[in-house]
């Protein structure tokens, strides 16, 4: 009897186990979600699950960060509030950084002020996983960079800021939040150096994130982007996805959005040598890296300012390509200007402004196409003279690089040294095609004529066009189904 009622109790202790499993992981889950629909609910959320059940109007009121493990917006909108962030080390955001999900919600006249921090940005700063269906309008983020360390070892934090997401880095970067379905819509994100001469780091800042490893179906339209540094290394990251990424960007574009960045410092030393600083900008990445990919993607109607003293890498599509790759992607009605430049004692500045890339290295790139029918310009006095600087319709600067099925369109470029499409001969840049020879044409390239772009089915075919991921239609440029 006695073993009985132990093997009776054993049997209900093993089949009470996965009822209590259940109970708190499922049960007690489902009990933490939260609905709100007020002002006073908003900046009550502690934590757990939220859900949004109603459009919530903050009143301009200044608010923390929120604070929470997933936020659902159901498709409703959060408007007008202030987030700030004082003191040292601090970064500010709508949503906490480590906020896990957040999703489906619109966002409308937010503003978000880092002004001593890491970075900045209008959803999530740092180490979200993922952020979906959010649409951000008529925003502003800004960020100063700050110090961080003790000691002899207090330098400057590399900062990232974007109207979505920031990124992160203190010990390793943070870039792998997955950004899908979102947007930014007359959106000013800022960032300024810290004021010294001594003490430098990088600055990062895009349309979506200031640094993104997983972006796709994402956009920046009419918004403007601008990062000045102060320091010879405090150098600029700006794009209209992403100022820096080391994974893909997809399905994405920026139009009619203004990016300008500043990094104008210059020193002569005791050696007679000039200390320059450098700047990177893209339509799409300030620099791809590490692998990365942009495809399906394209540039349209941006203007960019670009002031550095030193080097600059500007190009429609990505500033800096380093072991990336480009495909299935354009820009069109670009206007670049370049200025800035100080040649002091040091000859070795290069400045690459290209259609679709500045400087590309152990790259590849295909099927794509810079239709330039706006200006690119330097506006530099003494600098017609540096032939270590090149302008040119689609790559201005080329390490090991290939090139096949590719295209430009020029109507102004002007610079010292230009070349309708690249200025190097990269001795593989296989089915490619430009509209005429004024500006030069190094790699041989096959010249066509006006009908050329505006003939869908020649277009598809001379540049490999995939079908389904563009629009082709007679008498207009292609495009990419995404611009719909």
């Amino acid at each position: 009897m006695k073993k009985t009622l132990i093997y009776f109790c054993i049997v209900i202790c093993v089949l009470a186990i996965p009822v209590s499993m259940w109970y708190f992981f499922e049960y007690k889950q489902e009990q933490k979600i939260m609905e709100i629909s007020t002002f006073e609910e908003l900046i009550a959320i502690k934590d757990g699950k939220v859900k949004l059940v109603n459009d919530i109007d903050c009143g301009n009121e200044t608010i923390s960060c929120i604070v929470c493990d997933e936020f659902d917006g159901q498709g409703y909108t959060i408007k007008n509030c202030v987030i700030t962030a004082d003191g040292y080390n601090r970064s500010a955001s709508l949503f906490a950084a480590g906020t896990g999900t957040i999703k489906n919600v619109n966002l409308e006249k937010i503003v978000v002020k880092g002004t001593n921090g890491m970075g900045a940005a209008i959803v999530c700063v740092a180490n979200a996983q993922r952020i979906e269906n959010v649409h951000v309008k008529d925003s502003k983020v800004s960020c100063g960079q700050c110090l961080y360390g003790t000691g002899y070892g207090r330098t400057v934090a590399r900062s990232y800021i974007g109207g979505i997401y920031g990124g992160y880095m203190e010990k390793k970067e943070s870039f792998d939040c997955e950004i899908v379905n979102c947007s930014v819509q007359n959106v000013e994100i800022e960032i300024t150096g810290y004021n010294s001469t001594s003490l430098y780091a990088d600055m990062f800042a895009g349309g979506i994130a200031g640094g993104g490893n997983k972006i796709s179906n994402c956009s920046a339209v009419d918004c403007k982007i601008t990062a000045k540094a102060t320091s010879i290394y405090g150098e600029p990251y700006i794009g209209g996805i992403a100022g820096i990424s080391k994974g893909k960007i997809e399905n994405s574009f920026s139009k009619n959005c203004e990016f300008t960045a500043n990094a104008t410092y210059s020193k002569d030393n005791f050696a007679g040598m000039y200390s320059t600083s450098c700047a990177y900008v893209g339509g799409i990445a300030g620099e791809m890296s590490e692998n990365g990919n942009i495809k399906y993607s394209y540039s349209e109607n941006d203007k960019f300012y670009v002031k550095s003293s030193g080097d600059l890498n500007v190009g429609g599509l990505v500033g800096n390509l380093q072991n990336g790759t480009v495909a299935q992607s354009y820009t069109k009605g670009n206007y670049i200007e370049t200025d800035g430049y100080v040649k002091g004692n040091k000859d070795s500045v290069a400045r690459r402004v290209g259609g679709l890339v500045g400087l590309a290295k152990d790259s590849t790139i295909s099927s794509c196409f810079a239709y330039n029918d706006d200006t690119f310009i330097e506006k530099s006095e003494g600098f017609k003279n540096n032939t270590d600087s090149k302008f040119a319709g689609l790559i201005a600067g080329v390490d090991s690089v290939s090139v096949m099925n590719c295209a430009t369109y020029n109507k102004s470029v002007q610079s010292a040294t230009t070349d309708e499409f690249i200025p190097f001969d990269v001795g593989s840049a296989d089915s490619c095609y430009i509209s005429a020879t004024t500006y030069g044409n190094t790699n041989g390239c096959e010249i066509i004529s006006e009908e050329f772009w505006f003939s869908p089915n020649l277009l598809q075919d001379k540049l490999n066009l995939m079908g389904t991921y563009w629009n082709l239609t007679t008498g207009e440029l292609p495009r990419l189904k995404i611009s719909d």
